[in-house]
């Protein structure tokens, strides 16, 4: 194809003072609330699973 890709990092963090930087590094109540229901998903596959084992 003739192509000569260059590898360049991408995603900088600049510009940003200190509060900003954290704020994005600190998950939202909303995230942490997805997380919660994922987790408790899973442990309740997990333990459907295991009762099935059992049987």
């Amino acid at each position: 194809m003739g192509l000569s890709p260059s590898v360049s990092p991408t995603h900088y963090w600049t510009g940003r003072d200190g509060a900003q930087r954290l704020r994005y590094s600190v998950p939202s109540a909303q995230a942490l609330r997805k997380t919660e229901r994922a987790v408790y998903e899973y442990l309740g596959l997990r333990a459907l699973e295991w009762d099935h084992q059992g049987r």
